[in-house]
Formats: C-alpha cells, structure tokens, sequence
C-alpha cells in the first residue's frame, strides 16, 4: 500500500506504527524539500519537521524489549525450625528439595532412609523436612534416620492449614525439587525410588 499502512497484526503492532511514523515523515520531508526550492523555509517549518524526526526515532527505540523476569516458583510458606528459627521457603537460595512427611508413616521412613543412603547424590541441594508433628517428633525422626548433624538437611512444622492452602491435599512423602533460579524441576507425591528422585538433579 503506498503511502499508507496496512492494519497491524497483534504480534507486531508497534512495529508496524514505528513502519507507519517513518513512512509518513519522510513524504513529508520530500514534500518539504521540494516546497524549499519553490520558497524561502520559515522558522517554523524548520522546527516542524525537527519535531517529525525525534518523533520516528522515539519510535523506534521504544520497540526495545523489556528483559525477562525470573518466575518464583518457591513454595509461600513459613516452617519453624525446633530450635525455634522461623525460614520462609519463599525466600530461599539455591537448590532446594522440600519433603513433606509424617513422623509416623512407614512411607516417609522408608524414603527418608533412602535419602539418608544417597545423600552425597544431594550435596548441592538443601533438603527440608516438613511436616506438623512437633518439635520432639521431629528431632527423634531425625535421630532415628541419622539426618540430625548433617550440613544440608533442615526440619522445620508447621500447620495442617498452611500446607493445604499451600500444596492442597497431598500424600506423604511428597518432595519438590528447585533449580537455583527458584523454578520447580520435578514433584512426585508418594514413595518414590530414590534413583527416580537422582535423576532429575
């Protein structure tokens, strides 16, 4: 279409208006050019046609792309440690694994052995223990899996509420796996061998 702009498409609507500025300032300019060598330019047209250029190239560069944002697809939720230190998932950094279990249940037992027998598989991840048992629960679990004392593994509770609100209903154990840029890689829900929990590290 000559002289004109055809109608945009959504995926490149500003483009096309940036098209539609330039095309137009300079049939202007052209038809500018050939007015001056009819008459004398006046001040005034002089600045019109400034005010076209600065125009087309503002355009222009508002086309730049905004950078991306990083999702953070970290779990919003506040545990408590049994010495009393309060960590919100939300804010953690670097790689993490939340397990959510049941002191009592033989499932999360078995998984938390596993674990336990893999844990050079899990040196650069920080594990989180997760449940609504109480403190001395929680330390006696740790005990009896041989998970207390070890650099990278944490137990914290908190309420029933808050990890349904949070997860929804889920069996234990259930282990969600973060990437350093806070994105989920993998959940399972349930026992799971613990070869198919390695090889998604």
């Amino acid at each position: 279409m000559v002289g004109g702009c055809s109608k945009p498409k959504k995926s490149d609507t500003g483009l096309r208006i940036a098209e539609c500025v330039v095309l137009y300032t300079l049939s202007f300019i052209k038809s500018f050019f050939q007015m001056s060598s009819i008459k004398k330019l006046t001040p005034l047209h002089t600045l019109l046609v400034c005010l076209l250029l600065f125009s087309a190239c503002s355009t222009k560069q508002e086309e730049k792309k905004a950078p991306a944002t990083t999702t953070n697809q970290l779990i919003n939720l506040t545990i408590t440690t049994p010495a009393g230190e309060q960590i919100s998932l939300r804010n953690l950094q670097g790689k993490n694994m939340f397990i959510f279990f049941n002191a009592d249940c033989d499932h999360c037992q078995r998984e938390a052995t596993e674990i336990h027998d893999h844990l050079e598989s899990f040196k650069d991840y920080s594990l989180y223990f997760i449940s609504a048992d109480s403190p001395a629960d929680q330390q006696k679990f740790a005990k009896d899996y041989n998970l207390d004392g070890e650099a990278n593994v944490f137990f914290g509770r908190t309420e029933p509420m808050f990890i349904y609100q949070t997860v929804g209903s889920i069996p234990t154990p259930s282990l969600y796996i973060y990437n350093e840029e806070r994105r989920l890689v993998k959940q399972f829900n349930g026992e799971t061998p613990i070869a198919e929990v390695i090889r998604v590290l």
